[in-house]
C-alpha cells in the first residue's frame, strides 16, 4: 500500500511463519500481517507437519500443533513492536491479517493481543 510502513520484519523459518507489523499513517493504522505457506522447490506447501500421519483427524492436530508453536516462536516480538506503535501512535488503531496458515496465526496472534488489553480487529482470508 502506498505510504505503508514496515517497522518489524517477522521471520521464523523453523515454522514456516514470515510477515510484518507496520503502520499506515494516512488510514491511522497499526498492521500485523502473516503470511501463508510458502511452496517448497517441488512444489509442496511447508504448511503441514514434515511427520508422515495417517487419518484426517491426527493430521489436523498435527497442523494445529505447528500452529500454536509458530504462534508461541513470534508472539512475543511481534508484541514488543505491537507496544512500542501504540505506544508513538496511541489514537492508531490496531488491524491484524493473514491468508492460509497465516490466517490462523493471526487468529491466536489476535485473540493474545485481545487477552493483553489491546482493541484488534481482524480480517483474514482462506
Amino acid at each position: 500500500l502506498k505510504g505503508f510502513i514496515v517497522t518489524k520484519v517477522i521471520s521464523d523459518f523453523i515454522h514456516d511463519t514470515q510477515g510484518f507489523i507496520g503502520v499506515l499513517p494516512s488510514e491511522k493504522e497499526i498492521y500485523v500481517v502473516l503470511e501463508g505457506p510458502h511452496p517448497s522447490p517441488t512444489g509442496s506447501q511447508t504448511s503441514t507437519s514434515s511427520k508422515t500421519i495417517t487419518g484426517s483427524g491426527q493430521l489436523v492436530l498435527a497442523k494445529s500443533i505447528k500452529v500454536v508453536e509458530s504462534d508461541e516462536n513470534v508472539y512475543n516480538k511481534v508484541l514488543k513492536e505491537v507496544r512500542n506503535l501504540v505506544s508513538s501512535h496511541p489514537t492508531y488503531k490496531l488491524k491484524v491479517t493473514g491468508h492460509s496458515l497465516g490466517a490462523a496465526l493471526a487468529h491466536l496472534t489476535g485473540m493474545a493481543l485481545i487477552k493483553d488489553g489491546f482493541k484488534v480487529s481482524m480480517t483474514n482470508f482462506g
